[in-house]
């Protein structure tokens, strides 16, 4: 799949080719969008796009500086202008930075999916295997690996290549027999995180795991690919469906075994649905990247593609809505985000702990990262912040609502191009800033003017924030953090714990006045709770 990178200084363009290009053709994603020519120098400094598709009049760096800038700087990338009719003999200017693609305004869906299909087969022509890492195996294994790794990237022209060339060494009976399926093996993330900080970040972890994949694979005749975002992907076949499903499960228990050996992270094997010819893996592939929001769940692994589909987790539900949260990040959409997140944050109402949160936060890194070619540095900002947020909240017990859409918004904000303080409203800043400060302080004698104080907003604004975005005044934020707080060191203590000791540790200046308020909040007095979850637990 190809990367695009619109740039316009029109808003409503941009909205519509980040929207328009991945419903027209399944060659390209929109992975980056930029308002002027200067953003788009910068976000070309950063990532790789095999497309640009420019408007030929922006301020400061138009679209002819910039179709210069790339052909001196990233040669590789093609260039498509868009011009209106009067601007066209301008835009032909641009025929000396080796740019021969056009799109005249205003647009047709179809003049435009025609243009992208014939860019597509240009670089088809050129494209290698640039995803895959091929070791140094035989030459009918290295052959055979790199033949599979041409077929995934749909990369048709050496695929042919290497078909032809080679036609007296590969025996297609040999690749792949009458059934097939395809293997996605990688680290559980949240295992990863505890580990190593980032699930993203390839380790010496992952290459362990490559070697033990291909020395088993080799035992059951399975090809393995390892890819450079540290997954390994196994091609299996068999000669009947029954036993190609049952050398699977025997295949990812012997690696899952000798990995726990090593002390490696817990694995998590995703399994295509049955394919009958090698020239089906890009559809295998695509299938299994739509199983990868199960892994937001717990559950038993490896995951066959049947038995994923009769799941009652909301797949298809995550799926549509991850698309939505990537194209609010594409737009810088603030609005959307926040309403895309917290629905897709509410199709985790029976599991909303701080380690789904977690996963689910991880899990939109990764979308974008995978779909916009993130850089390293906006990842590591990205789960810094995602982690730092957790373990704010994380002593409360589980996040509410509000909490946990703003460490995802949080988070996804944090991959944008432009500085994190330009993007985030200032509302949700000083929101999130006011609860952190609670957080720290709430066992203190607490007010409203001292939280305004420490985020440098009047007692009147912050109020009328509490109330806005977390639907409850200040006052009773604060005593639900108190109450939260106490009731968690009544159950960890019930024998040794005393009541002025929870009093004193809650901010509350007396122990009678603590006693009052926790029996008006949950129904029963301090000890009668210490006791009662004490012969609960």
């Amino acid at each position: 799949m190809y990367n695009i990178l619109v740039v316009d200084d029109e808003k409503l363009m941009r909205t519509y080719l980040a929207n328009i290009i991945p419903s027209l053709t399944d060659a390209y994603q929109v992975s980056g969008i930029a308002e002027d020519g200067r953003e788009a120098i910068d976000l070309l400094n950063k990532q790789h796009y095999d497309v640009v598709i420019t408007d030929i009049k922006m301020p400061e760096v138009d679209g002819l500086n910039l179709a210069r800038y790339i052909h001196e700087n990233h040669p590789d990338t093609v260039v498509i202008i868009v011009s209106g009719y009067n601007n066209f003999s301008y835009a032909r200017k641009a025929i000396q930075y080796q740019v021969t693609d056009y799109l005249l305004k205003p647009l047709v869906d179809k003049d435009l999916k025609q243009l992208l299909d014939s860019v597509s087969a240009r670089l088809s022509n050129v494209s290698g295997t640039s995803n895959w890492v091929i070791e140094d195996f035989s030459l009918e294994v290295k052959i055979k690996k790199e033949l599979l790794a041409s077929i995934m990237d749909e990369d048709t022209a050496r695929t042919y290549s290497l078909f032809t060339q080679y036609e007296d060494i590969i025996d297609s009976s040999n690749i792949m027999n009458s059934y097939g399926r395809l293997i996605r093996c990688t680290f559980d993330e949240i295992e990863q995180i505890l580990k190593s900080g980032s699930p993203l970040n390839v380790t010496t972890d992952h290459l362990k795991l490559n070697v033990i994949i291909n020395n088993t694979a080799r035992n059951f005749e399975y090809t393995a690919l390892y890819n450079r975002n540290g997954s390994t992907w196994i091609l299996c076949s068999d000669s009947t469906p029954e036993s190609l499903i049952t050398n699977i499960k025997k295949f990812y228990k012997t690696i899952a075994s000798k990995a726990a050996s090593q002390r490696l992270p817990k694995l998590t094997g995703l399994v295509s649905g049955e394919i009958h010819d090698i020239m089906d893996l890009p559809s295998a592939e695509k299938s299994i990247n739509s199983m990868v929001p199960i892994t937001l769940f717990k559950p038993v692994y490896p995951v066959i593609e049947e038995v994923y589909r009769t799941s009652n987790y909301p797949i298809t539900a995550i799926n549509v809505l991850s698309e939505n949260i990537f194209s609010d990040y594409l737009t810088h959409s603030l609005n959307q985000l926040y309403k895309n997140t917290k629905e897709f944050w509410n199709l985790f109402s029976e599991h909303q702990n701080y380690s789904t949160l977690l996963r689910c936060g991880s899990y939109l890194i990764q979308l974008i990262r995978d779909k916009a070619q993130i850089t390293p540095y906006l990842i590591h900002n990205a789960y810094n912040e995602l982690t730092r947020q957790i373990n704010i909240y994380l002593p409360l017990g589980l996040p509410e609502e509000s909490t946990a859409i703003q460490i995802l918004v949080s988070t996804v904000s944090c991959l944008f191009t432009k500085e994190f303080a330009d993007v985030i409203p200032e509302s949700m800043r000083i929101v999130s800033s006011a609860k952190e400060y609670i957080l720290s302080h709430f066992q203190d004698n607490i007010s409203l003017s001292d939280v305004a104080e420490y985020c440098g907003v009047s007692n009147c604004y912050l109020s009328d924030l509490f109330h806005k975005t977390l639907n409850e005044p200040y006052s009773k934020y604060l005593l639900r953090i108190r109450m939260e707080q106490a009731a968690r060191l009544l159950k960890k203590g019930a024998n040794t714990i005393r009541v002025y000791e929870v009093a004193e540790k809650t901010g509350f200046n007396s122990a009678k006045h603590f006693i009052t308020v926790f029996k008006k909040y949950y129904g029963v007095t301090p000890v009668s709770y210490a006791k009662q979850n004490n012969c609960d637990s």
